[in-house]
């Protein structure tokens, strides 16, 4: 397989067998660290910025981070993302721990194709039956007090019955015949969302 193209490369990587990395056995290491620091008092301000216009063709992403686990280890990620508030920090606004965002530009036509927001995907080359737990979505509590909600919806999406798409407000007195359900599993046992057609 022939190398890939790398305007910048550190280490090479032609295949999964046929790498040279860079290495190193020290315990709690960053391979590349960025530190910044911005005392302005306004701006949208950001770490890291980067852009990738797609315009001859081909398609592709902006990023595309890879974690290979070869050995024995007892957490790993593809990415890991924070929001925090630390020491004299307030937000009047909104904090995400990650955000995804989903645009098109003004007087576009869409045809074809399909759009979402956030795309969760399973590539799954052997059965992981025999995991403890698998699932597109986790939900964990590692800090001291608990987060209140599953979601929240801003008033720009629920903002009354029969104005938008999304969320159905119609249904008192109506019938829904259930056609399956997205299954979760809790500490209390298995439970499931239903989802159907609703009917008067």
């Amino acid at each position: 397989m022939p190398a890939r193209i790398g305007v910048v490369r550190f280490g090479e990587y032609n295949s999964d067998s046929d790498n040279r990395p860079i290495e190193s056995v020290d315990a709690d290491v960053h391979f590349v660290h960025f530190d910044f620091r911005h005392t302005g008092g306004s701006g949208d301000n950001r770490g890291l910025y980067m852009r990738f216009e797609l315009a001859g063709g081909g398609g592709g992403e902006c990023a595309r981070l890879r974690t290979l686990v070869t050995s024995a280890v007892a957490t790993a990620h593809g990415a890991h993302v924070t929001g925090e508030i630390g020491t004299g920090g307030s937000i009047s606004g909104m904090l995400g721990g990650l955000r995804a965002t989903l645009a098109t530009v003004s007087g576009l036509t869409v045809s074809g194709g399909n759009l979402c927001a956030l795309r969760l995907d399973g590539f799954l080359e052997s059965s992981v039956a025999g995991a403890t737990k698998a699932g597109y979505l986790g939900l964990f509590e590692a800090g001291t007090y608990k987060v209140p909600n599953f979601a929240f919806f801003d008033s720009s999406v629920d903002n009354g019955a029969g104005t938008n798409h999304m969320l159905c407000y119609e249904s008192n007195g109506m019938t829904l015949t259930c056609l399956g359900g997205l299954r979760i599993v809790t500490a209390d046992g298995t439970f499931y969302i239903p989802y159907g057609t609703l009917a008067s």
